[in-house]
């Protein structure tokens, strides 16, 4: 009896100081935790070269005030509809007699109206009698008149249409009291005609590139010829900025100083013409006021791994940033790690801790000297030791 009450005094105390260790690993910090239970397998040295260029001679930067002027291609604004033709019959015969009536019904789909600007039959009166000529659109008549030999049109209301099937039914009048006649018209080529705006032709793009210039003043100026009926606004946007919405005259001047839209690299205009109207714009012409930036900024980039960021995070590693310049002479050098500077004296070689400036992933570092300067050797080291 004593025996097992033993067994179980002995079970007790290993279970509570089985528990113990765990909530004593579970609130530990997490550099102690990972080192008890493994999460991380740290090197007892550990050295790894992350950034390792020679960026050779650099010359400081100067700023050189004139301007610049870049020429643009020309643009084509086409917003005019188009026309679609859909051939419903070559040929057509109605007649009328007091004992019969033979008409003619077709189909036309619709699919979209917003696109479109109008629409129509046209057909040619091959041969005709005495009569009148009924041309129905979805049970809405739109002519009942006496034709002529030859081409005609005929507009259909909008109004009257519905997307999807349409219906065109066309017959002739009754003899009336002339009843022994038989009235009748042929026709040829009946088709309808749909005016439709084509999206594709009311826009387009220019792009060009600017690099190192400080921009203090920018013009756009262009000239835009209508060469449709019609006159429609013009909308232009820079960089997914709206610079311009007005119908244009002949020639356009636009000050896009205000807000310095105008980005490093490469930058894009995108044109708009409404519906119904085409323009030409020639002359597209970009000034630009401010100076051109020369000299040497050297800009390099590199990445510090999970594994590292550990490392300089919990385990204090060293983070040295190594330039090594040609020359012994005490000169000044401005690095710029990320978003924070700072100015670095070194004679031949300059070593320093640059951890607090460090993000984990991706790191970009860049050095601008006071005076011309080569420099031999940019690194960026992780290094460290493992406590004993």
């Amino acid at each position: 009896m004593k025996k097992a009450q033993g067994n179980v005094a002995a079970m007790v105390i290993m279970i509570t100081l089985l528990a113990g260790i765990i909530i004593y690993v579970l609130v530990v910090p997490n550099a102690e935790r990972e080192r008890l239970i493994g999460e991380y397998e740290q090197p007892y040295e550990y050295s790894s070269t992350v950034l390792d260029v020679s960026p050779g001679e650099i010359d400081p930067l100067h700023y050189d005030a004139g301007r610049k002027t870049i020429e643009l291609s020309d643009v084509l604004l086409d917003n005019t509809p188009v026309s679609e033709e859909q051939l419903l019959s070559p040929q057509v015969v109605v007649k009328s007699s007091i004992i019969s009536e033979d008409q003619a019904s077709f189909n036309f789909d619709l699919q979209d109206k917003s696109q479109l600007s109008s629409i129509g039959l046209t057909f040619n009166v091959f041969a005709k009698t005495e009569g009148e000529l009924n041309v129905k659109v979805n049970g809405n008549r739109i002519l009942s008149s006496t034709l002529l030999l030859g081409q005609n049109t005929l507009e259909i209301p909008l109004n009257m249409l519905k997307i999807g099937t349409n219906q065109v039914s066309i017959s002739v009048s009754a003899p009336g009291i002339k009843f022994w006649q038989t009235r009748s018209y042929t026709l040829t080529d009946l088709n309808v005609v749909k005016w439709q705006y084509t999206s594709s032709t009311a826009t387009a793009s220019q792009s060009f590139d600017l690099e190192n210039y400080d921009l203090t003043n920018a013009e756009l100026s262009f000239f835009a010829k209508k060469v449709s009926d019609s006159a429609a606004p013009v909308t232009l946007w820079l960089n997914g900025n709206e610079i311009f919405k007005a119908v244009p005259i002949a020639g356009q001047t636009v000050d896009i100083s205000e807000d310095l839209l105008i980005e490093d690299g490469t930058n894009k205009f995108d044109w708009k013409v409404d519906a119904g109207a085409k323009y030409e714009v020639k002359f597209i012409q970009l000034l630009l006021e401010g100076a051109d930036i020369k000299g040497g900024i050297g800009k390099y980039d590199f990445t510090i791994s999970s594994t590292q960021w550990n490392y300089i995070d919990n385990y204090n590693y060293n983070c040295t940033l190594d330039v090594l310049k040609l020359g012994t002479e005490t000169e000044a050098l401005a690095v710029k790690i990320n978003d924070r500077s700072q100015i670095i004296e070194l004679g031949e070689e300059y070593k320093g801790d640059i951890c607090e400036f460090l993000e984990k992933g991706e790191n970009t570092i860049e050095i601008s000297p006071y005076n011309t300067m080569t420099i031999k050797r940019l690194r960026v080291i992780i290094e460290g030791e493992r406590e004993q």
